[in-house]
C-alpha cells in the first residue's frame, strides 16, 4: 500500500486500544428536543403494520430508556414530527398529560412524556407508545405501482438521516446517542429493514406469511433504522454478501456486484478491521430515491478511496485513488460555490442559526472536505506507514460509540503524541482552524499535488482540445477518442470543460453528435454532460434534460439541473417540476421546492 509521502519518522504507533478516547464531552445537539444531556436509549422495539391505503405506518414504540442525569429525572423529552399520538404508557401505568409542542417545520415537536414518580441516576425507564404516521411525513416515501420499474406492485422506503426519523417514531432523533432495536412489521408486500431477519421470533410468533421480524445487535443511531417494502428478489454474492432488486433487474444487478463485493469488504476488513455486521446486504432502489449511497462523510470516502487503492493494487491503485480525489475536487468546489451566499456551509463544521433544518447545509463539503482533512493528515504524520495504524486504531476506539469532531482531534494529537517529531509536524503544517472551520471556495492547501493525476491526464487533454475548437472544422474529433475511457474519465472530461469558459452551443451540439453523450446511460456522465450544455442557452438540450429528472430523483442530478433549468427557461423548471413532484422522495421534494423558490 502506497502513499504520497516521502517523511520518514522513527516511531512505533501504538496497537489499538492504547490510546484510549478522551472522556465524552456534555451531550449538545441544536437540532433535537430530547433532552439527551439526561438520558441515553438502551433499546427500541417497533410493532409495525403498514398501511399501504392510506400510506401509513401505525403501531408501536416501545423504548428502553437509561437515566444519566446525576440529579435523576421527572420526565422523557422525545423528538416527534407529524406523529398523530394515540396513547402512551410508562411501565405499566398510561400517561395522559402528556404535552406535544408546536411543530417547527422539519426540527419538529418535544414529546414531552412525565414520570409517573422520578427515576435516579442509573434507573431503567420503558416508555410504550402507539401511533401512526401522517401523510406529512419526511422520511418515507410511497410510490405506486407504475412508478416502479416492474409496475407490478407499490414501493415503500425511508430515509431518515438528517432528523427524519422522528417522522417514523416518536425517539432520541439525534446522533450523539446509539442504540439496539428490534422490529415486527405486517406488511401485504416483503419487508427489509436496516437489521438482521430474526428467525428466532418468526419461529416463535403465530405463523403468518405477512408479518415479518427483525434485530439489529449492533448499536446504531436513529437516522439508520430504515424500512423497504416491494415486491424483491434477492441474489446472492457470497456467503455473506447478497443484493436485492425488483425481479426484473435482480440478474443484471447480480452480474454488476458478484465480482467486486465480497473482494471490496475483504480489502476494507484487512486495511480497518473485521466486519462486525454480519452480513453486507444491499438494495438497488427505484430511480426516483433521493440519494446516491449512504456513506458516512469524510471518513467513508477517506476509506473508500483507500480501499480502491488496495483492490487495484501496489501499481495502479495510487492512481485510482487520486482519480477520485480529482473526481470529488469539482464536487466540493461546486457545493463550496453554491453557498457564497451563506459561507456558514461553506465550512466543515456549519453553524446552524436556530430553527435551520440540517438539510439546508446537504452537500459535499463534508464528504470532501473531510476526506482530504485526513488525507492531508495522513502525508503530514510521514504517510500509510504511520496513519494506517491510526486509523485502526480509531475504529477500536469509536467503532460502537458516537463522537465529535472536537473529540476526534483530541484523540488524534493524543495518539501521536508520544512522537515529538510528529506531534511538532502536525503543530507546524495543520492549521486546524482553517481546515474546520474555514468559509470560501478553496481548501486550506492546494491538494493537487497530493493526487496522482495519471487517469486524468487524457481526459484533461481531451477537454483542452475541445476548449479549444470553434466550431469550424471537426479537427479530427471522433468516438475514438473516448474509447479508452472508463465512465470516470468521461466525467472528468466533461467537469474540466465545465470549469472553464463558457461552452458555445454549437460546440455542445459537434461534441453530442460525436460522442453521443445525450443518449448515455450513465447519469455521471448525463449530469456533467447536462451542465455543460446548459451554460448558455436552453435550446434542445433543456427539454431533454428535464425530460431526464422526471425520471430520476437522486438529488445530486436533479437539483443542479433545475437550478440550470430555471436559470435559462424558468416556465420549463416550473413545470416539469409541477408533473414530477409526486414522483420525488419527500426529501427531494422539499429542497426543490426551495432551489425554486417555492418554498
Amino acid at each position: 500500500m502506497t502513499s504520497s509521502s516521502n517523511t520518514s519518522f522513527s516511531w512505533d504507533p501504538p496497537a489499538p486500544g492504547v490510546v484510549p478516547p478522551p472522556p465524552a464531552a456534555p451531550k449538545v445537539d441544536q437540532h433535537s428536543h430530547a433532552n439527551i444531556d439526561q438520558i441515553h436509549p438502551k433499546h427500541i422495539h417497533l410493532d409495525w403494520a403498514i398501511n399501504w391505503d392510506e400510506k401509513i405506518i401505525t403501531g408501536s414504540v416501545t423504548h428502553t430508556i437509561g437515566v444519566d442525569a446525576d440529579e435523576g429525572i421527572s420526565s422523557v423529552i422525545l423528538d416527534s414530527s407529524y406523529i398523530k399520538i394515540d396513547t402512551i404508557a410508562v411501565g405499566n401505568k398510561k400517561i395522559n398529560d402528556y404535552t406535544l409542542s408546536r411543530q417547527r417545520g422539519t426540527l419538529g415537536s418535544a414529546l414531552t412524556i412525565p414520570l409517573p414518580e422520578p427515576a435516579a441516576k442509573g434507573d431503567v425507564v420503558t416508555i410504550k407508545i402507539d401511533y401512526s404516521t401522517t401523510e406529512q411525513c419526511t422520511a418515507i416515501g410511497w410510490m405506486t405501482k407504475e412508478q416502479t420499474l416492474d409496475k407490478k406492485a407499490p414501493f415503500c422506503h425511508s430515509q431518515a438521516q438528517a432528523i427524519h426519523c422522528r417522522s417514523m417514531l416518536p425517539c432520541i432523533d439525534s446522533p450523539s446517542h446509539r442504540c439496539t432495536y428490534t422490529a415486527t412489521v405486517k406488511s401485504d408486500y416483503p419487508v427489509l429493514m436496516s437489521a438482521l431477519k430474526d428467525d428466532e421470533a418468526h419461529k416463535e410468533s403465530v405463523h403468518d406469511p405477512n408479518t415479518y421480524h427483525f434485530k439489529q445487535p449492533q448499536r446504531i443511531p436513529s437516522y439508520l433504522i430504515g424500512i423497504i417494502s416491494a415486491v424483491l428478489e434477492f441474489r446472492s454474492l457470497g456467503a455473506r454478501v447478497g443484493v436485492w432488486a425488483e425481479p426484473s433487474l435482480a440478474n443484471r444487478v447480480q452480474w454488476e456486484f458478484e465480482a467486486d463485493a465480497e473482494r471490496f469488504l475483504k480489502a476494507a476488513e484487512e486495511t480497518v478491521s473485521p466486519y462486525a455486521w454480519t452480513r453486507y446486504d444491499c438494495i438497488v432502489l427505484p430511480p426516483s430515491f433521493a440519494y446516491g449511497f449512504g456513506l458516512n462523510e469524510g471518513w467513508c470516502v477517506y476509506l473508500e478511496r483507500l480501499v480502491l487503492q488496495v483492490v487495484h493494487g501496489p501499481e495502479e491503485g495510487p492512481a485510482h485513488r487520486g482519480f477520485s480525489y480529482i473526481i470529488g475536487s469539482k464536487a466540493l468546489r461546486s457545493s463550496r460555490e453554491g453557498y457564497k451566499s451563506n459561507p456558514r456551509f461553506q465550512r466543515f463544521v456549519p453553524v446552524f442559526q436556530d430553527g435551520e433544518d440540517p438539510d439546508d447545509a446537504f452537500s459535499s463539503v463534508p464528504y470532501e472536505a473531510g476526506s482530504n482533512l485526513l488525507l492531508y493528515l495522513e502525508n503530514v504524520v510521514g504517510g500509510l506507514k504511520y496513519f494506517l495504524p491510526y486509523v485502526r486504531a480509531y475504529f477500536y476506539a469509536y467503532h460502537d460509540r458516537s463522537v465529535t469532531v472536537e473529540e476526534w482531534k483530541a484523540h488524534f494529537l493524543s495518539y501521536f503524541s508520544s512522537s515529538p517529531e510528529i506531534t511538532q509536524a502536525i503543530k507546524d503544517k495543520v492549521d486546524w482552524d482553517a481546515w474546520l472551520h474555514g468559509e470560501g471556495v478553496e481548501l486550506p492547501v492546494d491538494m493537487a499535488p497530493y493526487y496522482d493525476d495519471t487517469l486524468a491526464k487524457a481526459a484533461w487533454a481531451l477537454a483542452a482540445r475541445w476548449a479549444a475548437f470553434d466550431g469550424a472544422k471537426n479537427q479530427g474529433f471522433g468516438k475514438h477518442d473516448i474509447d479508452g475511457f472508463n465512465s470516470s474519465q468521461v466525467v472528468v472530461f466533461l467537469e474540466r470543460l465545465h470549469s472553464g469558459p463558457d461552452v458555445p452551443p454549437t460546440v455542445v451540439k459537434k461534441m453530442d453528435e460525436v460522442y453521443g453523450f445525450s443518449d448515455s446511460k450513465d447519469g455521471e456522465i448525463l449530469l456533467r454532460f447536462y451542465e455543460v450544455a446548459l451554460e448558455v442557452e436552453a435550446g434542445i438540450y433543456a427539454a431533454k434534460a428535464a425530460k431526464w429528472i422526471q425520471t430520476v430523483g437522486r438529488m445530486k442530478y436533479v437539483r443542479p439541473l433545475f437550478k440550470a433549468i430555471n436559470r435559462l427557461d424558468r416556465d420549463l423548471a416550473l413545470k416539469t417540476f409541477e408533473e414530477a413532484k409526486d414522483f420525488y422522495h419527500p426529501i427531494a421534494r422539499q429542497m426543490l421546492e426551495r432551489d425554486l423558490g417555492l418554498a
